[in-house]
């Protein structure tokens, strides 16, 4: 019995010490593995803030219309930081404005970096310079050229339309500069020439453009057969006309009780036959280089 416990005594005292060992080994790994670690240098510069810079936002290179005005907006940022709010922008006019000044020449930019002023360009001719500046970064340059107003008149929807006794189109103008913006506020007058007029008329014989450079009557033709001419007339340019043919109506005559008794892409709608594609109902084609259709009021907008 006494042989039996010695030779199994130092086995036990070896897996007594292999464990204790184990157990230190584990506290000590795990204090290590409780450290912070250490950042590398590039992690450390990603925190520094960079250099400022200033952007204009939109073309830097404008042309605009005697009398005509725009709002001028830049943005400050900084490298690592972002747009930097509350920061002083100055805007300094270079060269000869003929009469076109600034609102403001110095702005603080908002909680987005963003600073604007207003332009009002003047009554005669000029080219010159706008310099926009703030500390510790590099100036931009908006170049201004102001010209006089040049209108262009296109009748959308087709000159020569189609319509039918008791019936409605919608005759649509729009309003351009020689650059293709779209000019709003610009006033149109129409004039129905006929030969008996047949009872048809004009909802309207003036209008000015809203949104997308677009005026707009509607011819409602009477309940005869006949050929009419409508004048469109803008001021200083010359007159368009739109060139019209009443054609009887499919149906009963008289005033329409539903679709069916009006001709296709005509719906009927309090007893007249009404065009389908109104210039109310904008799609992509029918609005000016930089508006969109908005889907909701159904009209050209942006700009």
């Amino acid at each position: 019995m006494g042989k039996y416990v010695r030779s199994f005594a130092p086995a036990t005292s070896h897996y007594y010490c292999s464990f204790l060992l184990i157990f230190i080994s584990f506290i000590i790994f795990s204090s290590c593995g409780e450290t912070t670690p250490v950042k590398t240098e590039d992690e450390e510069q990603k925190l520094v803030p960079g250099g400022k810079t200033l952007t204009i936002i939109g073309p830097a290179i404008l042309r605009l219309t005697k009398k005509g005005k725009i709002d001028l907006e830049v943005m400050l940022t900084q490298e690592n930081v972002g747009p930097l709010p509350g920061e002083q922008i100055s805007y300094q006019v270079i060269g000869n404005p003929a009469g076109s000044a600034l609102t403001k020449t110095s702005n603080v930019t908002n909680e987005h970096g963003i600073s604007s002023t207003t332009l009002n360009c003047g009554d005669q001719n000029a080219e010159f310079q706008i310099r926009v500046t703030s500390m510790e970064a590099s100036s931009i340059t908006y170049s201004i050229i102001v010209e006089p107003l040049t209108k262009l008149v296109s009748l959308l929807n087709g000159t020569i339309r189609t319509a039918y006794t008791y019936s409605k189109i919608i005759l649509p103008v729009q309003i351009t500069d020689k650059y293709g913006i779209p000019l709003r506020g610009m006033a149109i007058s129409f004039q129905l020439v006929g030969q008996s007029h047949g009872g048809a008329s004009l909802t309207t014989n003036q209008t000015i453009t809203g949104p997308g450079g677009i005026g707009k009557t509607y011819f409602v033709s009477g309940d005869k057969k006949d050929f009419y001419r409508v004048l469109v007339k803008v001021s200083e340019t010359e007159d368009k006309e739109f060139e019209i043919t009443v054609n009887e109506r499919k149906g009963k005559g008289g005033i329409c009780q539903n679709d069916a008794e009006c001709n296709v892409n005509f719906l009927c709608n309090n007893g007249l036959c009404e065009e389908k594609n109104f210039i109310d109902d904008c799609n992509v084609t029918s609005c000016a280089a930089g508006f969109t259709c908005n889907k909701t009021t159904k009209v050209c907008t942006g700009g």
